[in-house]
C-alpha cells in the first residue's frame, strides 16, 4: 500500500521538525488533492505538525483552479482569506500565473503538496517550477528566500514510462515550463529536485512509502480526489494524456461533459467513421464507441457533437504508448476533416499557437513530424533517462 508524504506526516508530526524549526513560519501549497489518508486535508495536517514543532502556518497557496478546486481551466482566482482559520490565501493563478515575490517573503519554508498527474502540460508541474525560478531570482538579489519542501505524491501515469518530445526553448509556457518529455515518469518530488539543482537551490522531499516506479493506475490503492475539475476519474487521466493536444485545435477534447478527454468530437464528425480508423490502429487495450454530446461549456457550446468515448486498459500496451497514440489521433483528424480540422490561433499577438506550447515547438502545427514520437525522439528520452537519474527517489 502506498503511502504519501503527506499522509506520513499525519502519523508522525515529528518528521516536521527535520525541515522547519521553532519559530518558523510555514507557506503550503495545496488544493483539495492534497489529503492525507481518513481525508485530513493537507492544511490540517500541517497546522498541527506546526504545533508540536513549535512553528506556525501563516500563508497558504492555490494553484490553476485554487486553493479550493472550484474554478475551471483558464478562470482567474483572486487572493481571499480562508473562513476557517483566518489564514490569507494567495492566488499562484493570478494574471502573471507567477508568484509575486511580496507573497514568499517572511517565509522559512515553502510546503508543497499537490497531485501531479505525470504530463508536462499539467499546469501544477508549470506552478512548481515557477515557484523555484523566483526563488532563484530571490537568491541572485541577495534577499531571503524559503526552503522548499515537497510532500510526495505518487505519478499515477507510472515512473518508468517517459514519452514525447522535450521542449525546444523558447516555447515554455505554464503548459510546458521546462525541457521534459510530454510523459516526464517523475513525481514532483523528483522533479522539484532536478530542476532546483538547476536553479542552484536544494529542495527536499517527504518520499511516498510503498511506491515504486512501475506501478501505475492498476496499482493504485488510494481513494482519487480529482486534482482538477475536468479529471474526475483514474479513467480519465489517461484519456486526458491522448485528448489533451485537442486543446489546440477546433475539435472538442470533452470539456462541458460528463466524460472529459474520454470524448473528443466536433459538429462535423461522423463518429462510426472515426471508430473505424481508430481501430485500423490495431492497438491492443485502445477501444472506442461513437457517441453524440452537447458541451456545457467550452468548444461548442450547447452544440450537437459526434464523436468517440475512448477507453484505454491501464494493463495493456495502449497504456505504456499514450503520447504516440495522442499523435495518432491528431493525425486521423487532420487526415479525415482537412476542411473542417484547424489548429487554434494564438491566444495572443506574437504569442505560440496553443498547439505548439502542449507539444514544445512547431513540429505539429508547421506539417506532421511523420514518425511516431516513440520512433523520432528515441535518442532524446534516452539521454533524458539519464539527466534525471541522479534525481530519482523510487526504484
Amino acid at each position: 500500500m502506498t503511502v504519501s508524504g503527506l499522509t506520513r506526516l499525519a502519523r508522525e508530526s515529528a518528521l516536521l521538525s527535520a525541515y522547519a524549526g521553532r519559530g518558523d513560519r510555514l507557506g503550503l501549497v495545496a488544493n483539495p488533492s492534497a489529503q492525507a489518508r481518513g481525508f485530513v486535508p493537507a492544511h490540517a495536517v500541517l497546522a498541527r505538525a506546526c504545533e508540536k514543532t513549535g512553528c506556525s502556518l501563516v500563508r497558504l497557496f492555490g494553484p490553476e483552479h485554487g486553493f479550493y478546486g472550484e474554478a475551471q481551466a483558464g478562470q482567474r482566482v483572486p487572493d481571499s482569506v480562508d473562513k476557517a482559520s483566518g489564514i490569507p490565501v494567495v492566488s499562484l493563478y493570478n494574471e502573471s500565473k507567477r508568484p509575486r515575490k511580496e507573497s514568499l517573503s517572511g517565509l522559512d519554508l515553502l510546503v508543497y503538496d499537490l497531485q501531479d498527474v505525470g504530463l508536462r502540460w499539467y499546469t501544477y508541474l508549470g506552478t512548481l517550477t515557477r515557484i523555484l525560478e523566483t526563488l532563484a531570482e530571490l537568491k541572485a538579489e541577495g534577499r531571503p528566500y524559503p526552503r522548499v519542501l515537497v510532500l510526495d505524491r505518487p505519478n499515477p501515469l507510472s515512473g518508468a514510462i517517459v514519452e514525447g518530445p522535450g521542449l525546444v526553448a523558447g516555447f515554455e509556457s505554464l503548459v510546458g515550463p521546462y525541457d521534459l518529455p510530454i510523459r516526464h515518469g517523475l513525481s514532483l518530488g523528483e522533479y522539484a529536485r532536478m530542476r532546483g539543482a538547476g536553479l542552484g537551490l536544494s529542495v527536499d522531499a517527504l518520499a511516498v512509502e510503498g511506491w515504486s516506479r512501475g506501478m501505475g493506475i492498476g496499482s493504485w490503492k488510494e481513494a482519487w480526489i480529482p486534482p482538477s475539475p475536468n479529471l474526475p476519474s483514474l479513467a480519465s487521466l489517461p484519456a486526458y494524456a491522448l485528448s489533451c493536444l485537442l486543446e489546440g485545435t477546433n475539435v472538442s477534447e470533452g470539456r462541458g461533459t460528463a466524460n472529459p478527454f474520454e470524448m473528443l468530437g466536433a459538429p462535423w464528425v461522423s463518429g462510426p467513421e472515426l471508430r473505424e480508423a481508430i481501430d485500423a490502429l490495431g492497438i491492443a487495450g485502445l477501444s472506442c464507441r461513437p457517441v453524440f454530446f452537447v458541451p456545457s461549456f467550452s468548444k461548442y457550446q450547447g452544440q450537437r457533437c459526434e464523436g468517440v468515448q475512448l477507453y484505454i486498459d491501464p494493463d495493456s500496451p495502449a497504456f505504456a504508448r499514450l503520447i504516440d497514440i495522442a499523435f495518432e489521433l491528431l493525425t486521423i483528424l487532420r487526415a479525415l476533416y482537412p476542411r473542417d480540422f484547424e489548429f487554434l490561433p494564438p491566444w495572443s499577438p506574437g504569442a505560440k499557437r496553443p498547439i505548439s506550447l502542449l507539444w514544445g515547438s512547431d513540429d505539429l502545427a508547421d506539417g506532421s513530424p511523420g514518425e511516431r514520437p516513440s520512433a523520432r525522439y528515441g535518442d532524446y528520452l534516452r539521454a533524458y533517462e539519464m539527466k534525471r537519474r541522479p534525481f530519482l527517489l523510487y526504484s
